[in-house]
């Protein structure tokens, strides 16, 4: 029983293009563990929805839209208003950090408005709102220019503070924006003197 040259070329050309689905699908898979691989060889975690643990009962936007919000339950709105602060510190330190080391690697990539932000008692579920997430890593971004750190960290004080102070009158945070933005440039003042060292 004899083929074709019909069939036999249509055959050749059905397994080649097979052959070139499998050849790009493995190329593919391939490119996307290096890509991750290079994330956590970083310390850069994948993105992904956030996971963190709740805050009084809220994660994520749900605390943000909470403490906005007109809530019936006064005494939890307060106490949420008050274990915040700590969340918000962190959120701000890590994005601004970001910022700074994504400006050392020559990239702009700012992060999604939600993050695990380290607790006392764990990772707690975050979220800034994305005008104020990308306002802060530019803070970061301009860390890495070429000028006296005196004037970097005088420059992020002011703008620091400025947001900060938006966000505890938005929120209603019984919080000095002052002390706050001195918390955040101390320990952001840390990790600039810790990545120059390195």
């Amino acid at each position: 029983m004899s083929i074709s040259q019909d069939t036999l070329a249509f055959l050749l050309m059905a397994s080649s293009g097979f052959l070139f689905l499998v050849i790009f699908a493995a190329i593919y898979y391939l490119w996307k563990k290096t890509e991750d691989l290079e994330r956590r060889a970083k310390g850069k975690a994948p993105r992904q929805e956030s996971v963190g643990e709740p805050l009084l009962g809220l994660r994520g936007k749900e605390i943000w839209d909470f403490l906005m919000g007109n809530a019936a339950d006064i005494e939890r709105q307060k106490e949420l208003r008050k274990r915040f602060v700590f969340v918000l510190q962190r959120h701000v330190e890590g994005i601004i950090e970001q910022g700074l080391y994504d400006a050392r690697k020559g990239k702009v990539n700012p992060p999604q408005s939600e993050a695990n932000v380290g607790g006392t008692k764990g990772e707690i579920a975050s979220w800034v709102p994305p005008n104020y997430v990308n306002e802060f890593y530019v803070l970061g971004q301009s860390l890495k220019e070429e000028r006296d750190p005196a004037d970097k960290l005088h420059d992020l004080e002011i703008n620091l503070r400025a947001a900060i102070s938006k966000i505890a009158l938005e929120l209603k945070l019984e919080v000095s924006s002052d002390a706050l933005t001195e918390r955040i440039i101390g320990n952001v003042n840390s990790a600039l003197n810790e990545q120059t060292r390195a």
